[in-house]
């Protein structure tokens, strides 16, 4: 932050070349400067966007989330010490297993789930208060709520997510809705509606999303 001293301008005249006076004028503004820079940096201390690291995890606390979740993984697996486990052979068997993994989320991606927790503690879960809610999430204006009048709701987003807000959607409950609601999904318009390519329209990205912790 820029300031601009004046009070040199203020001194009289017989005053202005004696230091002792110099530095008394000078009191106020010095000590007004050092007051507005630590407000300023506690103040960007929680931005959310500027924050990384510890002081996210900070914030994090503030708002009661934290960067750690975990994710289900499945796959088909062979019996391996079976009698018809036999490569080559017709009774080849496989078992659908699966496993849970902990991990922790990226600095950016922590970012997206305070902005939501904070969207969803504040939201009035209206039509409007859902748009407002993802604006402030996702900056991928404009968005339309889909009320399909059976207790579920999809979402549309008419410019296209980046991979992160992606991710999150996909993997996090995040978008606040009515309670007994059930959030079916979202597209991304100009993925759905765009011309070309080996898709024909839209393209992979045109798909609803899926969450977990329904």
């Amino acid at each position: 932050m820029a300031t601009v001293n004046y009070a040199p301008d203020r001194i009289y005249a017989q005053y202005r070349n004696k230091p002792k006076a110099k530095a008394w004028y000078g009191i106020v503004p010095t000590l007004g400067l050092e007051i507005c820079t630590a407000f300023e940096q506690i103040r960007k201390t929680y931005d959310i966007d500027l924050a990384e690291g510890e002081q996210l995890d900070v914030i994090g606390r503030i708002v009661v989330i934290d960067r750690s979740y975990e994710s289900s993984l499945q796959w088909d697996s062979l019996l391996w010490g079976q009698p018809v486990a036999q490569w080559g052979g017709a009774d080849i068997q496989w078992e659908s297993s699966g496993m849970t993994v902990n991990d922790t989320v990226s600095d950016a991606i922590f970012r997206t789930l305070i902005k939501a927790k904070i969207a969803k503690n504040n939201s009035d879960a209206t039509l409007d208060g859902v748009v407002d809610a993802l604006l402030y999430i996702t900056n991928a204006a404009p968005i339309r709520v889909v009320d399909n009048e059976d207790m579920t709701m999809s979402v549309s987003f008419g410019s296209e997510l980046d991979s992160i807000t992606r991710f999150v959607l996909d993997t996090f409950d995040i978008v606040p809705r009515p309670q007994s609601v059930r959030f079916l999904g979202y597209t991304e318009e100009p993925a759905i509606t765009q011309w070309g390519g080996i898709y024909g329209w839209g393209d992979s990205r045109a798909q609803y999303g899926q969450f977990f912790g329904v």
